[in-house]
């Protein structure tokens, strides 16, 4: 982006900031005629004038800025984050993994990790399938007082173990888990 471009994005908040000259400035007084904004860096002190529309900047104070401008990928991942955001509000009912693989390309997807704490975005598809499944187990698990058969729910808690147990296996391969005979033992447990 050169100096003379523009571009007003939504803040991680909701609200306009205009992207000028590499450096985020937030609307910090709306005049009759026109919209004052400032730097998002504590200390800067770097003004913009734009009409009302916001379609042409009409002046700048006389300082510069002191600081490094905003980072290209982090933009990028703040326009990702905020139409997930947008996406999750307007469509209730769809899974939030679903909205976030819609948003992602492919390209994005593949660098993403999975972590150890909490899942981030997979780096495989089977990854999703796997939580799915997990998932639609637990689910039944909890259902277990509408199930009639004990046999059905004794079934569906084993099965949710394999899967714990599996999942584990994928988070942690070089665990105390790996070690054989363990996963026998832990799945015969009741």
């Amino acid at each position: 982006m050169s100096d003379n471009e523009f571009k007003v994005i939504k803040s991680n908040c909701g609200n306009d900031t205009l992207l000028y000259s590499g450096c985020k400035h937030y609307k910090f007084r709306d005049q009759k005629k026109n919209v004052v904004w400032r730097c998002i860096v504590k200390g800067c002190g770097v003004l913009v004038w734009t009409d009302k529309s916001i379609s042409v900047i009409q002046k700048k104070n006389g300082k510069e800025h002191d600081h490094e401008g905003v980072c290209e990928e982090n933009l990028k991942k703040q326009e990702i984050r905020n139409a997930i955001k947008r996406k999750a509000q307007e469509e209730v009912h769809v899974e939030p993994t679903k909205i976030i693989r819609m948003k992602y390309s492919r390209k994005d997807r593949s660098r993403l990790i999975w972590s150890r704490k909490f899942f981030v975005l997979p780096t495989l598809t089977i990854h999703i399938n796997i939580l799915r499944l997990y998932n639609f187990c637990m689910n039944w698990a909890r259902l277990k007082n509408c199930i009639a058969s004990k046999i059905t729910t004794m079934a569906i808690k084993k099965l949710a173990k394999m899967i714990q147990m599996f999942l584990l296996l994928l988070l942690c391969p070089n665990s105390e888990l790996m070690v054989r005979g363990t996963l026998i033992d832990f799945l015969e447990r009741k």
